[in-house]
């Protein structure tokens, strides 16, 4: 079922409004940085479409989507830090427009690098683990709260996906709704598709991430539909598969599910953490081989992103 609905665009209502709005076109962004670190794309096209939503769905009005991280602070460890590079960190300081370095009092003579404006925290830290180490790592959020994806495919709709968490805690740990929309640039503004979200326990583009295994029938399942040419399928797949590569698990007790409600879901997600586990040589290639060559800019961004947090995990001796 699909229910088209006709917003427009006009100038900003008010400044929160606006200022929401911004937040979660750059959110939308995070994993996605120019040469400069700085968000590649175009945040006011997107603040745009967050409004005609917004306008067109009323449920959607409040809400906003939880980063990964502070968008303007970098956590580093000096520990390792040899006094003669400090020119470079300096030149790497007013590359990227610090303005404070404050130590936090820990172990590891930790450091909270403040910048001016928002950047990639990702970009920005491979930028300076190049002359203070490995120990650099975006200032991470704790928690879970509401998800707004996007995703823009060549002959496609522009697709969202809005999750909205409910239950037992404020980010949803038990309950969720999801909308699913399609939205397409007219001379009207945009026309906004509400399309009918999949069955549970399957997959929209990429989408849930909650719960990421019970869709695939066993390892092998989950193996094979890395390579599946339909791009939301691939990414759904490369995303559950890095999930467990990184951490050892899934997430909010879906490791030991071993029966499916809906019966057409894995039948035991606990056997595919352990099969995961057990080749972990096997799935680092197939991680890295999409991180380099899926033709997908999501794809290799989920295969990236899950490697990267797995050796941040190991360094920090928080997996092994």
């Amino acid at each position: 079922m699909v229910l088209l609905l006709l917003a427009h665009t006009g100038g900003f209502a008010q400044r929160s409004t606006e200022s929401a709005d911004l937040e979660d076109a750059y959110v939308i962004l995070e994993g996605k940085p120019g040469d400069d670190c700085t968000p590649n794309g175009d945040v006011q096209a997107i603040v745009r479409e967050l409004q005609a939503i917004r306008k067109a769905i009323p449920q959607l009005a409040g809400v906003h989507a939880m980063g990964s991280y502070a968008p303007q602070e970098l956590i580093l460890s000096l520990n390792e830090f040899t006094p003669t590079r400090m020119p470079e960190l300096d030149n790497l300081n007013r590359k990227f427009g610090a303005i404070g370095m404050s130590d936090l009092g820990t172990p590891g003579d930790w450091t909270v690098v403040s910048f001016s404006k928002r950047l990639d925290m990702f970009c920005v830290a491979d930028a300076y683990k190049k002359v203070v180490g490995d120990l650099v790592q975006p200032d991470y959020y704790v928690g879970d709260g509401n998800r707004i994806l996007r995703a823009q495919k060549k002959d496609e709709f522009i697709h969202y996906v809005f999750r909205i968490g409910r239950g037992d805690c404020p980010s949803g740990c038990t309950e969720e709704d999801v909308f699913y929309l399609n939205l397409h640039s007219t001379d009207e503004g945009y026309r906004i598709s509400k399309v009918e979200g999949p069955p549970p326990f399957h997959s929209m583009w990429g989408y849930p991430s909650r719960f990421p295994l019970r869709i695939f029938r066993d390892y092998d399942d989950l193996i094979d539909q890395t390579g599946n040419p339909d791009w939301s399928i691939r990414l759904h797949a490369v995303s559950a598969l890095g999930r467990v590569f990184a951490t050892g698990g899934s997430s909010l007790g879906e490791d030991v599910f071993t029966t499916s409600a809906a019966g057409k879901a894995a039948s035991n997600p606990a056997a595919i953490v352990s099969r995961i586990n057990e080749n972990r040589d096997l799935v680092s290639n197939i991680l890295e081989e999409k991180a380099t060559s899926d033709p997908d800019e999501d794809v290799r961004r989920a295969a990236k992103d899950a490697l990267r947090f797995a050796e941040e995990l190991r360094k920090s001796g928080a997996v092994q």
